[in-house]
């Protein structure tokens, strides 16, 4: 991408130990097969060797290509065969630092905090067990690829060809190495700032040829959306013109009386604005001007909620409860959730 040259470039804070003259590089990402803290260590599933995988790949990776392309695995050591009985492992192929347009190459932390809630619950309940779920700004992919372990079918958008085209390699790259659900995945285009539903193409022999309409939509994927029950989205929440597109097309999916619920996570960045003289957390008051929040009672109102006439919007269409991510068991190893991401459940009133 020569074309973000000179501009300003953003890391999120999971590539912090990533090599610092890479580019690009296919991150492993251990999941507990349990909520038991894994000791063993991740120097035990990996063979200590720097490999290549295309570009350049992090410290913890064990896979290469052979001539044709295709993954090249090792043998299995009695010692890895241990390991793997706790835990998966998933691969996640992203940029280390991008300009902001393209932050859907990076991997940020409120996605793994999501990959941890689908996790959980898809190990202790039925909750994603054959539904079709709609993930809005997918980046990487990585929590609709961890939805399709269960899900019947995964509609995983985004918008931008880089950012389509890694979210597609991923999903590749996952299916042929895991053996995860690989017709349930479904990667799009989706625009927030365009009507819904996206205009689809007519036949059905094009889109199986032309790289044109790769991620194009079907009139049978808008029938499935409409069927959907789960909306996921994580760390969309950075500013201001993106959230209000966001719940633009969120009141379309979800019209008043649907069944569908959204999980969102994210996580409150703070800047300094003169408007307030102070450090604050602007994007995150703006989202929560979108809907009411739902709290018992005996709480009474939430700390640091807007009111009404703060708010865009005199009459939210929303009503959100937010969850405890305390009671969720963090099965993806390899990141720190911090004090400031959260986890919310949103449906239409």
């Amino acid at each position: 991408m020569e074309e973000d040259e000179g501009q300003e470039q953003v890391m999120s804070e999971i590539h912090l130990g990533c090599p610092p003259d890479a580019k690009s590089l296919v991150s492993r990402f251990t999941i507990l097969h349990s909520s038991t803290p894994f000791t063993g260590g991740s120097e035990q599933i990996t063979d200590g060797n720097h490999q290549r995988y295309e570009e350049e790949i992090s410290t913890c990776q064990q896979f290469t290509l052979d001539k044709e392309g295709d993954l090249v695995l090792p043998r299995k050591k009695h010692k890895r065969e241990i390991v793997i009985d706790t835990c998966d492992l998933i691969l996640i192929h992203h940029h280390v630092t991008t300009v902001i347009p393209s932050v859907g190459l990076q991997i940020w932390r409120a996605s793994l905090l999501l990959g941890d809630f689908i996790l959980h619950s898809i190990r202790t309940s039925s909750f994603f067990d054959d539904v079709v779920a709609l993930e809005l700004g997918a980046g990487t992919g990585l929590v609709g690829i961890l939805v399709t372990r269960a899900a019947k079918t995964v509609f995983i958008t985004d918008m931008g060809v880089d950012i389509l085209d890694n979210c597609f390699r991923n999903v590749e790259m996952n299916f042929l190495t895991y053996k995860y659900n690989e017709k349930s995945a479904r990667v799009r285009h989706l625009n927030w700032q365009n009507s819904w539903p996206p205009k689809v193409i007519q036949a059905e022999e094009e889109f199986m040829t032309s790289p044109e309409y790769k991620y194009s939509w079907t009139s049978s994927d808008i029938d499935l959306v409409e069927e959907a029950t789960i909306l996921l989205a994580a760390d969309v929440i950075y500013s201001n013109g993106l959230t209000d597109a966001f719940f633009n097309i969120l009141r379309k999916l979800m019209q008043p009386g649907s069944k569908k619920v959204l999980f969102l996570s994210l996580e409150r960045r703070y800047n300094f604005t003169l408007e307030d003289l102070d450090i604050v957390a602007h994007s995150y008051r703006h989202f929560r001007t979108f809907f009411e929040e739902d709290v018992p009672k005996s709480e009474g109102c939430a700390i640091g909620k807007p009111t009404l006439k703060e708010s865009s919007i005199t009459t939210p269409y929303f009503i959100g409860k937010r969850l405890d991510i305390a009671t969720i068991p963090q099965y993806i190893q390899e990141y720190d959730r911090g004090g400031d991401t959260e986890l919310w459940e949103i449906r239409a009133h």
